[in-house]
């Protein structure tokens, strides 16, 4: 995993400070990153625009077409002019190569937005035409450092690859950006990012950070994997396909308790068995269990538990969290919504969540010991304050009965021994990168599908 951040001015100064790493240094780098991102996927002697803002993002355009002259027929737009010392300089530099600077935006195989980045501001309604006639054109599109007018809700740039300077940007992994930054590279500005980056309470995942519940010893039985017990409830399918995917995930015995039909290799029972390692429940939970019922299962023991679904509307939650047990809690927004109602009395809207989930998740998880799966394109695991972004999305779990599996598979690794932060960042992973798997297209994904490759991970 590595640090992400929220801003990276801090960062900047330290490397120009400490480092002693001249601002025009880590702009030439900046500049590299730029051009090797153009000469990936356009072809030599092609037509580039560099659409440049007033600021030191402009700059680090003007600077890329400078290394992208000689090679590429470059033309730079400079909307707003150039007002930043190190703009003009750069500007200064180009002029004396006689670049083709041009008053619109004309046609070419490659667009590079380099008007804002992270010095972003509101746009205004020149700038929302700008970038919407950007988007438009047929192109190869390339962002600086930020899309422009990312987040922002007017317009934004749209590219097929986001060079971001020195170090990720959570603003790149927010839901409403997953549609606009494509291909997320980091660029380094003159030091490696070892030395660039500084602490950080948020971290974005990778795939090593996935670690599964292989068996390395041969001498063992099913006993030596845990026992995962499903709560079945009003939806049936829910709890099957949760006890599916945890028996796919390593559980050496699975249980579900209900009176309704189990596959042949899961086990039926009406009590919680003795050997229980985990528990997970809500999903497909419905009404049918009566509240004193539901208490003893769920708050009578010490057993570790997912809760998902109906349980994060429903007051035994709260005293669920008040036992300080291992405990994952796996929200979509809407539950995630019901959940800070049911726990804190706190009214947030879906919306409002999509727009601040990230905060919104640390906050939860600073007031209480659970672990936090927030589901989403970009799901988020929040835990003591800290915040692990997975960076992996797939558009084919848009369906019902893809968060069933997620819970099932978080109990697995619960049951086989997960410390709950561990199984929470594994299951994530471990759904998501099964997802991306199937690749024959991105609509028919079915949960059994999904639990198939699970079992090739």
């Amino acid at each position: 995993m590595h640090p992400i951040y929220k801003e990276v001015n801090s960062l900047d100064k330290r490397c120009q400070n400490e480092y002693k790493v001249p601002e025009i240094i880590m702009m030439e780098h900046a500049a590299i990153a730029l051009k090797d991102a153009v000469v990936n996927k356009t072809k030599k002697g092609s037509c580039v625009l560099l659409v440049c803002g007033p600021g030191n993002n402009g700059a680090d355009g003007l600077a890329c077409a400078r290394l992208l002259m000689g090679e590429y027929d470059v033309y730079v737009y400079l909307p707003l002019g150039a007002k930043s010392p190190l703009a003009k300089k750069q500007l200064e530099i180009l002029k004396s190569l006689h670049v083709k600077i041009v008053d619109r935006v004309i046609d070419a195989s490659t667009i590079v937005d380099a008007l804002f980045g992270s010095g972003a501001r509101e746009l205004d309604e020149k700038m929302v035409k700008l970038v919407n006639e950007l988007n438009a054109a047929q192109a190869y599109k390339v962002a600086c450092d930020l899309p422009t007018g990312l987040a922002q809700g007017k317009a934004s740039f749209c590219a097929d690859v986001t060079v971001t300077m020195g170090a990720p940007k959570i603003a790149l992994y927010e839901e409403d950006a997953i549609d606009c930054v494509g291909e997320i590279v980091v660029a380094d500005l003159g030091v490696s990012r070892k030395y660039f980056e500084g602490p950080s309470h948020t971290f974005l995942l990778s795939e090593d950070d996935m670690i599964l519940p292989h068996r390395n010893r041969p001498n063992v039985h099913k006993g030596n994997f845990g026992h995962l017990l499903v709560l079945g409830g009003q939806k049936e399918g829910a709890s099957i396909l949760a006890a599916e995917a945890g028996f796919a995930l390593g559980a050496g015995l699975v249980s579900i308790f209900t009176d309704g039909f189990t596959p042949a290799h899961i086990m039926k029972t009406n009590k919680v068995p003795p050997k229980t390692t985990a528990i997970a429940a809500g999903m497909g939970l419905g009404e049918v269990w009566k509240s004193e019922k539901l208490r003893e299962v769920l708050c009578s023991h010490s057993t570790p538990l997912v809760l998902d679904a109906d349980l994060c509307k429903m007051e035994i939650v709260k005293e669920c969290l008040k036992l300080q047990k291992p405990m994952v809690i796996t929200p979509h927004p809407k539950e995630f919504s019901n959940l800070l109602f049911t726990c804190k009395k706190r009214s947030v809207k879906v919306e409002d969540i999509a727009k601040n989930r990230i905060e919104l998740a640390r906050e939860f998880s600073q007031s209480t010991h659970a672990v936090l799966v927030l589901k989403g394109a970009h799901t988020l695991i929040a835990y003591k304050g800290e915040v692990y972004i997975s960076p992996f999305s797939a558009p084919s779990l848009a369906k019902g009965g893809s968060g069933d599996v997620l819970s099932g598979m978080i109990g697995a690794l619960l049951a086989q021994g997960y410390e709950p932060k561990d199984a929470a960042i594994t299951g994530v992973l471990a759904h998501v990168l099964a997802a991306r798997m199937i690749t024959s297209n991105s609509y028919a994904l079915t949960p059994n599908a999904l639990i198939e490759r699970i079992k090739c991970l």
